[in-house]
């Protein structure tokens, strides 16, 4: 996560002003030039009207004094005169006085009704012949004033009036005088002092034709496309496009310029009040961090001070009074919400630290945030702080290592049952996870269900061993009655075999090899009802209930040879091979020998099981003496106790065969039957190809007397 830069609120306080101000003045600055743009727009363009106005005044004045020139000079009587001669040297002497004297005009020239002749005076300096006679030729109408544009641009306004005799009262002629109305030195240059001395320019039909100075292509297109009575700027220029009525038909575009200057004037001045209010802020951010710091930064300091009091180093403080209310206010509650925490954080810490149920709180690395007394105890966690995969009873545990690195796989929430070694004891435990993700934290909750598994295994393998106890006498029961019904006929049969044995005495027979068979057969008869009345004999003793017996000197050869009498058949069913070449066979041992052979048979059953599957098939039973102590070592070539289950064979109702298989006396129930005799039952360790080792041990009892 990208770690964020922090600012001292006197700082931020200075920053929001100016960005207050900034936000606030920039939008009004901003509207305030376009409201004085507007404004300064419309009263540019009403000054350029008025000296549109004026312009056309001063164009319509010198036409009309040129106009009225020209109408004195009509009642000239020695022009009459002249015409009513005819004398066309005199008229011309006579025009060429008026052109200098009086009328000041650029062109001027008789024309006559149904005549092509015309007497031209006008001044030779723009082709006047040329120009006057396209003139007539194309300005036919009877018009005071005409408009008319030479190929050079220059713009000249014709003005007409008639010669009539005063004595005839006929036309005599008809007189043109023209004046070049873009002339600098005549026209322009006056105009241009009636209008404060601005610019002016003249175009005709969007054709520029003259003015007080050049204009470059970009201004003539950008005025030739502007419409009338609209202000442009180009570059630093101002321009107002207007226009004045010459002859009814044909408009003068009329365009007065001024520079733009006022425009900068006026931005240079909302730019320096900008700045200037840039500068008051920068000013008031500058006092407000000072008060800031003076007012608002100590109190604040002072509240951090005492939140690091109370929560790093849990001192009490007392308040610390501020000029600002807010703050004490702000402190005096804090420091009683969190004395209020503080009293329910203790008393949280108490309980969860008294709780006999183990609490850890985790990250996924396994490190131990927080824990309570019964899981230090319990999971003998060597540091408080450390980490639980490597400083605890659970760091070679498989079961847990394996569910602690898929717990992210796993359901948030989620129980199981685990079993692991503790201070030399196996414990049964239930496991409660709660995961927060977010946070990566783990929350786990362990009960320690030991006592409760072993009570219950006790209660369950008493009664289990009541079962046994039962089915053994019922068996007793049979096994007694049957005795008695067999060992009537048995009794019967070995008087009878004795009288036959005392008969065939004296019975001579010939044949030896007869002889010798009915011998056999007799022994055999014999043989096999002692056997039988041995096999009925050990069955009552073995059904018989030995919890009461008293603890005796028995050898140990005589007991393994009556609990084999059981077995042996099995054994030569599974075709497995018995090795007792290495039992001492005059050892004695003290036990109740009924509960002896029980374990003896469980123990043998559990070998023949392991090895029905077994290539070699065979059980080796020996015995080593190691003080005043028999041990007895049972040792099969079958696959082996895992070494994952050693430690759980020995539990109550734990087994590795199928359902409704073995004698009913477990592992569990055999050990306890051994330690009732002063004895053990054990399992050795070894590798797993060298097959189950158990070892019995019982204290030696005396010698037999001879």
């Amino acid at each position: 996560m990208k770690e964020t830069k922090d600012y001292k609120i006197s700082v931020l306080l200075g920053m929001i002003i100016i960005i207050i101000v900034i936000l606030v003045t920039i939008p009004l600055f901003y509207n305030q030039f376009n409201s004085s743009m507007l404004l300064l727009r419309d009263k540019t363009i009403d000054d350029f009207k008025d000296e549109e106005k004026i312009t056309q005044i001063f164009i319509n004045s010198q036409l009309n004094i040129r106009s009225n020139k020209l109408s004195q000079y009509v009642n000239n009587s020695s022009l009459i005169q002249s015409l009513e001669r005819g004398d066309k040297k005199e008229i011309e002497n006579t025009l060429y006085k008026g052109i200098h004297e009086s009328l000041d005009a650029d062109f001027l020239f008789l024309t006559y009704d149904g005549e092509e002749s015309i007497i031209d005076v006008s001044l030779n300096i723009l082709n006047s012949r040329e120009i006057v006679r396209n003139y007539i030729t194309n300005n036919p109408l009877p018009k005071e004033l005409n408009l008319y544009i030479t190929e050079n641009k220059n713009v000249i306004i014709f003005a007409k009036e008639e010669i009539i005799s005063k004595v005839t009262g006929r036309v005599l002629a008809t007189i043109h005088s023209g004046y070049i109305i873009n002339n600098k030195n005549k026209f322009i240059s006056g105009l241009s002092e009636k209008i404060n001395n601005h610019n002016v320019f003249f175009l005709v039909n969007n054709t520029f034709v003259s003015g007080t100075q050049e204009l470059s292509q970009e201004e003539i297109h950008k005025i030739s496309t502007a419409d009338f009575n609209q202000l442009i700027q180009v570059k630093s220029k101002l321009f107002f496009i207007g226009s004045i009525p010459i002859d009814g038909n044909n408009r003068l575009k009329v365009v007065l310029q001024t520079s733009s200057d006022y425009i900068k004037n006026l931005k240079s001045s909302y730019i320096i009040n900008f700045i200037l209010t840039l500068f008051i802020s920068i000013f008031l951010c500058i006092l407000t961090i000072y008060l800031a710091n003076r007012t608002i930064t100590p109190p604040l300091e002072g509240l951090l001070s005492t939140i690091n009091l109370l929560m790093i180093r849990n001192i009490p403080t007392v308040p610390r009074k501020s000029i600002i209310r807010e703050f004490n206010v702000i402190e005096e509650n804090f420091i009683e919400v969190f004395n209020n925490f503080q009293k329910k954080k203790s008393q949280l810490a108490k309980f969860i630290d008294s709780s006999p149920i183990s609490l850890l709180i985790l990250d996924y690395k396994g490190n131990i945030i927080q824990t309570n007394k019964a899981a230090i105890e319990l999971f003998q966690i060597k540091q408080k702080n450390g980490n639980i995969l490597l400083d605890t009873v659970l760091t070679e545990n498989s079961q847990f290592n394996k569910v602690f690195t898929s717990l992210k796989e796993r359901s948030e929430h989620f129980e199981l049952e685990m079993n692991f070694k503790s201070t030399e004891v196996w414990k049964n435990t239930i496991w409660t996870f709660i995961q927060d993700k977010k946070e990566d934290y783990i929350f786990i909750q362990c009960i320690d269900n030991t006592e409760k598994v072993e009570t219950q295994a006790q209660i369950e393998a008493e009664r289990s061993k009541s079962i046994h106890n039962q089915k053994l006498a019922a068996i007793g029961e049979v096994a007694s009655s049957i005795a008695h019904e067999i060992n009537n006929p048995m009794g019967i049969i070995s008087l009878s075999l004795t009288m036959l044995e005392h008969e065939l005495s004296f019975i001579e027979i010939q044949s030896e090899e007869k002889k010798n068979k009915i011998s056999t057969t007799m022994r055999n008869i014999e043989s096999s009802v002692n056997r039988t009345s041995k096999i009925i004999s050990n069955l009552l003793d073995f059904s018989r209930e030995g919890s009461k017996d008293k603890l005796e000197s028995k050898n140990l050869n005589t007991i393994l040879s009556k609990t084999l009498i059981f077995i042996e058949e099995k054994m030569k069913k599974n075709k497995i091979k018995l090795d007792i070449s290495s039992l001492d066979t005059t050892l004695n041992i003290i036990t109740k020998e009924t509960q002896f052979s029980q374990v003896l048979v469980n123990l043998i059953n559990n070998s023949i099981d392991a090895l029905k599957d077994s290539s070699i098939k065979e059980i080796k039973i020996s015995t080593e003496v190691k003080e005043d102590i028999c041990v007895i070592h049972f040792i099969d070539s079958g696959p082996g106790i895992p070494k994952v289950i050693e430690e759980e064979v020995f539990s109550p109702f734990y087994t590795t065969k199928g359902m409704g298989s073995g004698t009913g006396l477990g592992l569990s129930i055999s050990r306890q039957l051994m330690r009732e005799m002063s004895g053990d039952l054990i399992l050795v360790s070894e590798a797993q190809e060298s097959g189950a080792h158990f070892e019995v041990s019982i204290p030696i009892g005396k010698p037999t007397q001879s």
